[in-house]
């Protein structure tokens, strides 16, 4: 049954009896009926208080719930604020529930209430007011929030903003600090260079103070030492020269059996250098030159690390300087040792030439001047534009004598550096004083101009005649054939020594000796196209074969070959 509640304003006035028509009894019941209500009206406030504690805690624990549930990320001083504004609402649900109790006090007598009506009531009233708060608190934490969020985001842009300039501003520095460091590394390369410089320089200076030193060493050794002049006939090897150079510096070149390393195809090379190292003349005034640039200063090197050591040595130097001033030698090619050895006394003899200014040509006044007279002034205008040890040591003069039939005689003079000496194809082995015989053989020639004498134009014949003998002579046999291109491999015998008297002008070689002994030759081995070059040198009576870095004892020596290409005699005194 549900029990309404009803206030005395709202209800009808009740019929009463005047207490003096009521009995007795019915006054009583009146009394008890007053007590039990009062007892009732006590009973239901208690249930109404313990009702309305139990909702007011229903109420925290749902409120609780729903705010832990939709705030999870909330900051300490959101949560304080909300824990402000539900303590607000619990002071009101709790003011509103004591003045309601107080009302139901003074209407004790005649008020009937019904407990879950009230509660009801109240829950409605408390949810409606509690749904618009918490509403209005959501939007505006809501749009808070979404505010802080646009901040943050805000913040957090421009500290990105922030660290990428402050990258860029890392990244420039540390380009600055690469710069600075490849200018530091450059500078220390360049005092480094200087360093690898001054050193140089401090090498070079110790190398011209080590020379000075042993140019004066030499002087004192020249001092200490008695100079004497060399006897007649009692070295055949000694040189021409009238005083003998230190024996420790003799001996160590012109006793050294080291070889050369071939750098590709530079036999040619090899021979020539071998034959110009085991020729002491030559080796002998070099030596008191000694020269220092160049090719000459390489050759002479080339000499000193021979004498030092008894390993190959290598002449890439002396390569080098000698295709500077000939292209057609640089690379690997194959070439001829014939013309090598006369392109490179060439230019030794260029480098060490004492004339600095050359003058001009001259033709000789051959009027009323004999044969000597006119040989020495050709000489001494010869060595007007080139004087060196080439010159003295492997250049001869040749005489060319034009006899006209009415016995007049013409002269000319010419500077040879080697003999030529062609072969007789039809003969299979060829002998060298047949070779020699026929290069001074008398040619006729047709006379181009009227003679000086009878003034008609005659032939001629032309004899030639060695007017002043080299002390080195050197003998080129002409194996090739300049039309055909093919090698002649004739025999050819020879000797150790021979005498050149018939070849000689009597006039103008008086003073000097015409026979040569054999020192050297240079072979040939193969065709045109695959061939091989060796040295044969005789050292101090014994012949060693030269083949590039290998070096070998002859047991024997050979007097007849089909690959002798170069043979050096040297006068004997």
């Amino acid at each position: 049954m549900k029990k309404t509640y009803h206030n005395s304003k709202n209800l009808p006035p009740l019929q009463t009896k005047s207490k003096n028509n009521l009995s007795h009894s019915t006054l009583v019941n009146q009394n008890n009926r007053k007590n039990n209500n009062l007892d009732n009206t006590r009973n239901s406030s208690a249930r109404s208080k313990k009702e309305k504690n139990t909702n007011y805690n229903n109420f925290n624990v749902y409120s609780e719930k729903l705010y832990d549930s939709k705030k999870k990320n909330v900051d300490e001083k959101k949560q304080k604020k909300n824990s402000n504004i539900d303590s607000n609402i619990n002071e009101h649900i709790f003011t509103h529930s004591s003045e309601r109790y107080k009302n139901t006090q003074n209407n004790l007598g005649y008020m009937i209430y019904d407990k879950k009506s009230e509660s009801q009531i109240l829950k409605n009233k408390i949810n409606n007011s509690d749904y618009q708060k918490e509403e209005n608190t959501e939007t505006y934490k809501t749009s808070k929030f979404k505010k802080e969020e646009q901040s943050q985001k805000e913040k957090e842009i421009e500290y990105q903003k922030e660290r990428e300039k402050e990258k860029e501003k890392e990244k420039e520095k540390e380009k600055e600090k690469e710069k600075e460091k490849e200018k530091e590394k450059e500078k220390e390369k360049e005092k480094e260079k200087e360093k690898v410089k001054e050193k140089e320089k401090e090498k070079e200076k110790e190398k011209e103070k080590e020379k000075v030193k042993e140019k004066e060493k030499e002087k004192d050794i020249y001092k200490t030492q008695p100079i004497t002049q060399i006897q007649k006939n009692e070295n055949p090897l000694s040189p021409k020269s009238k005083y003998i150079l230190p024996e420790y510096k003799q001996k160590s070149i012109i006793e050294n059996k080291t070889g050369l390393v071939n750098l590709g195809n530079t036999c040619f090379m090899n021979t020539c250098l071998q034959l110009l190292i085991h020729c002491p003349p030559f080796i002998d005034r070099l030596i008191e030159i000694s020269p220092i640039n160049k090719l000459s200063g390489e050759f002479y090197n080339l000499c000193k690390n021979q004498s030092y050591s008894n390993r190959p040595t290598i002449p890439k130097e002396i390569k080098i300087q000698f295709a500077k001033n000939h292209r057609e030698y640089n690379g690997n090619h194959q070439h001829d040792t014939q013309e090598f050895c006369r392109l490179f006394l060439e230019d030794i003899s260029k480098e060490l030439n004492k004339v600095n200014s050359r003058p001009s040509y001259k033709e000789l006044d051959d009027k009323g001047k004999s044969k000597e007279e006119l040989n020495k002034e050709f000489d001494s205008l010869f060595k007007r534009r080139e004087d060196s040890i080439i010159v003295d040591t492997f250049y001869g003069q040749l005489i060319n004598i034009f006899k006209c039939e009415c016995g007049f005689e013409s002269y000319s003079f010419e500077k040879v550096l080697d003999l030529p000496l062609l072969f007789d194809e039809r003969e299979r082995i060829q002998k060298l004083d047949n070779l020699l015989d026929k290069y001074f053989e008398n040619d006729n020639l047709e006379w181009g101009s009227k003679c000086q004498n009878c003034k008609k134009i005659k032939e001629h014949i032309k004899e030639v005649k060695i007017a002043y003998p080299p002390e080195i002579l050197i003998l080129s046999l002409q194996r090739i054939n300049e039309r055909t291109g093919r090698k002649n491999t004739s025999i050819v015998e020879f000797k150790e020594e021979i005498d050149l008297s018939k070849y000689f002008e009597l006039s103008c070689t008086k003073n000097y000796s015409s026979k040569y002994k054999l020192i050297s030759t240079g072979n040939h081995a193969g065709s045109m196209e695959y061939g091989h070059y060796t040295a044969n040198i005789n050292i101090l009576g014994n012949w060693y074969e030269f083949n590039d870095d290998r070096c070998s004892k002859c047991y024997s020596f050979r007097n007849s070959s089909s690959s002798v290409y170069v043979l050096m005699f040297q006068r004997v005194e």
